[in-house]
Parts: C-alpha cells; sequence; structure tokens
C-alpha cells in the first residue's frame, strides 16, 4: 500500500507543484505566460496517451514491466526539465514526465487485483485519503522552493524522487495480475461499447473537470483581482485539495456502510452547494475575500473526495479482465477533458472575465454536468 500511494502521489505532484512557478520559469526561458502554459497543458494531453496504453499493457504484459518503464520515462524527463534552456526541451522532457500518469491507474487496477470486489471501494477511498496529503502541500512546496532556490529545484526533487521510487519499485513491488484462465482476454475496445463504463467514468471526467478549471483560472484570477506572492498562491492552489482529503476520509469510513451511489451522489450535490453558494456571493458582493473564495471551491474537493472512490469501482467493475483498461480509460477520459476544459474554456474565458463570478459559475456547469453523468449512470446500475 506504501508504495501505490507513493506512486499516485508523486502523479498528482507532478501535475501542480511547478505551478506557482510557471510565470519565473516564462521569465527564464524567454517566452510568454500563455507559452509557458503548454507545459501544463500538453502534459495534460500527453498524461491521457499513456493512461490509455498503460493500462491496456499493464492487462496484457502486468503491472510491474509497465510500470518500471514508465518511471525510468518519468526520471528521465525530469532531468532535461532540470537542465532546459528553452520551451522546446522543457516540452519534451514533460512529455516523457508524463509517463508516471500510469502510477495512479495502475495503483487502482492493482487494488483491485488483491482485492475483492467488497473492499475495492474503501481500499480506493484509503489511497485517495493518503494520495491528497501531496498535492495539498504540493503546491505550497513548489512556491517555496521557487522562491527560495529557483523553479529547477522543483523538477530535481522530481528527478530524485523518480529515481528512488523506481529502485523501490525494482525491489519490492510484486505483479499482481492474475494470469486469465480459458478464453482469452476480453479486448480493451470492448469498454466503447459498454455503457457501464462510459457512465461512471464521465462521472469522473466532470467531477474532476471542476478542479482542472480551478487550477487553470485561479491563477489568472488572482492576478486580476488579488496580489498574491508564489508561496501564497501556492497555499491557495493546495486548498481545494484539503477539502478532497476530508471527502476521502469520510468516504473510507462511510464505505461500509453506504451505497456506492449514495457517496457518488451525495459528493455531486456538496460540489453544486459550495459552488451555488460562491457564486450568489460573488453576484451580490463582487470579489470575495480570499478564504470565502476558497471555501466555496474546497466544496468541489469534499465532494471529489466523496464521489471517485466509488466511481472507480463501478468502473473496473465494467468488464471483469480489463480493470487495467478501464482504469486507464477513465484516467485517460479525466485528463483528456479536463486538458480541454483547462485549456479551451477556462483559459480563454477566464482572461477575457477574470472574476470570481465567472471562475465559480464555470466549476458550478461543469460539476452540474457531473451530476447528470452520475445520475445516468445510477439509472444503468439496478442493483445499487
Amino acid at each position: 500500500m506504501a508504495v501505490l500511494v507513493a506512486l499516485a502521489a508523486l502523479s498528482t505532484l507532478s501535475l501542480n507543484m511547478f505551478l506557482p512557478a510557471l510565470d519565473r520559469i516564462a521569465q527564464d526561458l524567454g517566452v510568454s505566460l500563455a507559452a509557458a502554459n503548454l507545459v501544463f497543458a500538453g502534459y495534460l494531453v500527453a498524461s491521457a496517451l499513456v493512461h490509455l496504453l498503460g493500462g491496456s499493457l499493464s492487462d496484457r504484459y502486468g503491472r510491474r514491466p509497465v510500470l518500471l518503464a514508465a518511471l525510468a520515462l518519468y526520471a528521465a524527463g525530469s532531468l532535461i526539465c532540470a537542465m532546459a534552456t528553452s520551451l522546446p526541451a522543457m516540452l519534451a522532457g514533460r512529455i516523457l514526465q508524463s509517463a508516471i500518469a500510469a502510477g495512479y491507474a495502475l495503483s487502482l487496477a492493482m487494488l483491485r487485483d488483491t482485492r475483492p470486489e467488497a473492499e475495492t471501494s474503501r481500499a480506493v477511498a484509503g489511497l485517495s485519503m493518503a494520495l491528497a496529503i501531496g498535492p495539498l502541500i504540493g503546491p505550497a512546496l513548489g512556491g517555496v522552493l521557487s522562491g527560495a532556490v529557483g523553479w529547477r529545484a522543483i523538477f530535481w526533487l522530481y528527478t530524485l524522487c523518480g529515481a528512488g521510487l523506481l529502485t523501490w519499485c525494482a525491489l519490492c513491488l510484486p505483479e499482481t495480475r492474475k494470469a486469465q484462465a480459458g478464453a482469452a482476454a476480453p479486448r480493451p475496445t470492448a469498454l466503447l461499447a459498454e455503457p457501464r463504463f462510459w457512465a461512471p467514468a464521465l462521472t469522473m471526467a466532470l467531477s474532476v473537470g471542476a478542479f482542472y478549471v480551478f487550477l487553470t483560472g485561479l491563477p489568472i484570477v488572482a492576478a486580476a483581482t488579488r496580489a498574491l506572492t508564489p508561496e501564497g498562491l501556492g497555499a491557495a492552489l493546495g486548498s481545494i485539495t484539503a477539502g478532497y482529503l476530508a471527502g476521502s476520509t469520510a468516504s473510507r469510513h462511510l464505505a461500509r456502510r453506504a451505497r456506492p451511489f449514495q457517496l457518488i451522489l451525495a459528493g455531486r450535490m456538496i460540489a453544486l452547494a459550495g459552488l451555488g453558494a460562491g457564486v450568489i456571493g460573488a453576484l451580490i458582493a463582487g470579489p470575495l475575500p480570499v478564504p470565502w473564495l476558497l471555501a466555496a471551491t474546497a466544496a468541489v474537493g469534499v465532494g471529489n473526495g466523496l464521489t471517485t472512490p466509488s466511481a472507480s469501482l463501478k468502473v473496473m467493475a465494467a468488464r471483469p479482465g480489463l480493470q487495467g483498461s478501464a482504469a486507464g480509460g477513465s484516467a485517460a477520459l479525466t485528463v483528456g477533458l479536463g486538458g480541454a476544459l483547462s485549456g479551451l474554456v477556462a483559459g480563454p474565458l477566464l482572461t477575457r472575465s477574470p472574476d470570481d463570478t465567472a471562475l465559480l459559475g464555470l466549476m458550478f456547469a461543469v460539476s452540474l454536468l457531473g451530476l447528470v453523468a452520475a445520475l445516468w449512470a445510477r439509472a444503468l446500475d439496478a442493483s445499487d
């Protein structure tokens, strides 16, 4: 479990820890902030492909070899980023770094491999609760490192973590995939025609999509309406993960007493309630005090912490024998949709209208679509 927690946490830290330093990266590489944002958006696109390939390959060849290859690529990419002197070099390193994205999907698959279905939701909630600690401190740590040492220290830290985790997994991690007996294993493409996969996968993707909107939108809105240091912005970006930690903790304790869809729907309603209150407050009072804004957005974290463990269980139960492909496909959908929402919707919209109402309203709209997907999943699953 410790290995799985480290894998999942590093995959999330690699997404958000450097964000408070993005402006300094742009200055050092001699590019605009919009161009430097490709370091974030490009990583999301590459991560989506990694999820698809990693999950499918792990169902065919095993979890262990795929994971070791991903960690080796991640360590190499981190080293390239740490030494990059141009944007193309930085982008190349980030594409290699995206291999770590396989860590979360494979962690979910390995939990499902080693536990009966009844225990999987609780185990995933425990994993979510533990891995939330990394992203909670990640942006704040990135802001501190950037301010005290320079942004390259963040990528040197990534390099050390990748090399250390590669060694740990090579020495300690066993293979968990069970060989398929009898008939050949189903093809991963079978998931494409499976509504029981798409409905919970869309629920997860849209739920986390609001988080991606927050990651992209808060720096834009804060620059226009508030004066925040890199350290302050890092702490603010980590606040939504504090809500996720609380929600996943609650999910772990409730998993044995509540049905999966009760937790999924409760999470969606909590997210909408917090964001709705924030939108109303912003419409009435204008820019919200920072604690009020973060309280509204933290509701998204609480809701996601309740929703995602049970939604993950439903995704991996869609087709027996395709747990890795289902986990990877769902993660790819989450990252791909998150990248589209952040790069194509949130960035342009909030650049034109950088205020609290636009940010919270967009997050509310995405979360509402997540509720619709959850109701669809519930209708398909008459057993719950």
